[in-house]
């Protein structure tokens, strides 16, 4: 996490003092995006974005980041689209370039209080630990002490998932997100962390995004240790546990 995070400092140097055609075309987009009312609140979500940095999100956790309903948060995601601050790689799919993303989370430090952004965060935390809850009982009810490990989840923003052909969906479109998030929460909450890694390691294993699920139980392991918590620590270890041969026999058979 601190590589990470030092690379991207780095990189924000760069763009700060490097290539200033680049760093004048974000200026004139974002201004031209916040000069009227519905721009401004467009302009907030570029930022709200910034501060999360996942690859790319759905109108449903733009929604939760900006304490929105989902349907204009859907609208507000266009017209940044339209104003070329983020794009779509697929469909109800929105993705900001990584300079981009430097960029917003630099407006957001100037215009926003560190107590929004953090609320920001916090609900969209909760809003996969919701939904990451339900793709397990949906995947394996059996598995329903993967949800109670941790603190309950707040709200009730994020996709509403009906059965487990739309648990793998929302798994698969994720899992390249995931370890972000549990990034994200591993700075803020140790208790959340765990819940998060409890509620989303299973549904990686079942569709088979090991390395992704390796990612996160790492994590769980760093923060379980760093707890004490010998529950936290045996969830930890035995997913670590789980994971480690499924990918030693993904490299054999490479």
């Amino acid at each position: 996490m601190r590589d990470r995070l030092e690379s991207e400092q780095h990189r924000l140097a760069e763009l700060q003092m490097g290539d200033r055609a680049i760093r004048a075309s974000f200026e004139v987009s974002y201004r031209d995006l916040a000069r009227d009312g519905d721009g401004a609140e467009a302009a907030r979500l570029s930022r709200l974005l910034g501060v999360f940095g996942c690859i790319d999100v759905g109108p449903e956790t733009a929604a939760a980041l900006a304490d929105l309903p989902a349907g204009r948060a859907g609208e507000l995601l266009e017209s940044l689209v339209e104003g070329q601050l983020v794009e779509t790689p697929g469909p109800g799919r929105y993705r900001m370039h990584a300079l981009l993303r430097l960029y917003a989370r630099e407006c957001a430090e100037t215009f926003d209080t560190e107590q929004a952004t953090s609320a920001g965060v916090h609900r969209v935390l909760h809003c996969y630990l919701r939904t990451g809850r339900a793709a397990t009982l949906l995947l394996n009810p059996a598995a329903s002490w993967r949800t109670e490990l941790g603190p309950r989840h707040e709200g009730d923003q994020g996709p509403a998932l009906r059965d487990s052909r739309e648990a793998n969906a929302w798994v698969d479109e994720e899992a390249a997100n995931l370890a972000a998030v549990v990034h994200q929460a591993a700075s803020r909450d140790d208790n959340l962390t765990i819940a998060l890694a409890a509620a989303l390691t299973y549904p990686l294993y079942v569709r088979g995004h090991w390395r992704q699920e390796l990612v996160l139980c790492e994590i769980a392991v760093e923060t379980a240790e760093r707890t004490g918590d010998p529950v936290y620590k045996a969830f930890a270890y035995t997913n670590l546990g789980t994971v480690r041969p499924q990918l030693d026999w993904l490299v054999s058979c490479a």
